[in-house]
């Protein structure tokens, strides 16, 4: 028996989330961003507004995640044990989820037929009073 592994899904994601920093429109090149940030062809502007800086900052944060999920990458298609490291931790997570998700199961059964069981034997309006009638005489 094979185990499952979800390094293929794994690379998958990363592609996505690579692929979609640089639609967000992540500077590939630092000297085009005062441009950008000015909206001109020059940059060479000595006026840096806080906007401007916040502007940047996000730049460099995308910039900096996007190289580092390619570096990410470019490790797991070259080592081997690195990729067999994170498959298994990622395998032990999915293991840990199945059983939660078992146990959840198994216990939404039984509340289920206990309410079930509950709700047919009080089903009837006789059967609820003839439960009330006895309640009643025991408490005397």
């Amino acid at each position: 028996m094979t185990a499952k592994t979800y390094i293929p899904t794994m690379e998958a994601y990363l592609d996505h989330q690579i692929m979609a920093l640089k639609s967000k429109g992540v500077i590939e090149h630092a000297e085009a961003l005062p441009a950008l940030m000015n909206g001109e062809e020059n940059h060479h502007s000595r006026d840096n507004t806080p906007q401007q800086f916040t502007v940047k900052n996000e730049v460099d944060k995308l910039d900096q995640q996007l190289t580092r999920l390619e570096q990410i990458r470019e490790w797991l298609a070259q080592d081997a044990n690195l990729r067999n490291l994170v498959d298994a931790a990622i395998s032990m997570q999915v293991a840990a989820s199945e059983r939660r998700q078992g146990r959840l199961s198994i216990l939404l059964t039984v509340v289920s037929i206990l309410v079930g069981w509950l709700l047919s034997f009080l089903a009837t309006p006789a059967t609820l009073t003839d439960l009330l009638m006895h309640l009643n005489q025991i408490t005397r």
